[in-house]
């Protein structure tokens, strides 16, 4: 909401609206005038809404073998500043972790494949916004069985 301010005054805003109180919905600037019947002021504000998109977008399953195209965990985040990761069993091990947001993982632990099925991540993260709050993702991502 943007309020003109002084009520009993005389308004118009660039939305056509001639009341003391109009409703950004958009971005983009708004600007009003406000007039007591003697003197004219004007003043003006540029709104930006933020794409409401999820930060952490992960892969839902992937097949560890090694053919360049979907066989990593991997992951789109969009206005992290911080950033990790762990991936762990049913039983709550931990499998792989990582602060680093271009290390996916590759459904190996100790250097031997892991068995299909699923597994839970986790990822923390901040963005600008959060500012020091981390924020936290969970869910599960299936390995897929290879094919012969």
């Amino acid at each position: 909401r943007l309020d003109g301010g002084n009520s009993g005054l005389g308004y118009k805003w660039s939305t056509g609206a001639s009341t003391q109180v109009v409703d950004a919905t958009l971005s983009g600037t708004y600007a009003v005038t406000v007039s007591d019947g003697i003197c004219v002021k004007s003043d003006s504000i540029k709104i930006t809404f933020l794409n409401k998109t999820n930060p952490v977008i992960p892969m839902k399953q992937f097949k560890p073998n090694n053919g360049g195209f979907n066989d990593r965990f991997d992951y789109i985040l969009h206005g992290i500043i911080s950033f990790k990761i762990q991936i762990t069993n049913d039983r709550g091990k931990i499998l792989f972790e990582s602060n680093d947001r271009k290390k996916e993982w590759d459904g190996n632990y100790n250097g031997k494949e892991v068995a299909p099925g699923g597994y839970n991540w986790e990822i923390q993260y901040k963005t600008l916004c959060s500012g020091d709050k981390i924020m936290i993702e969970k869910g599960m991502v299936t390995i897929l069985k290879k094919s012969e």
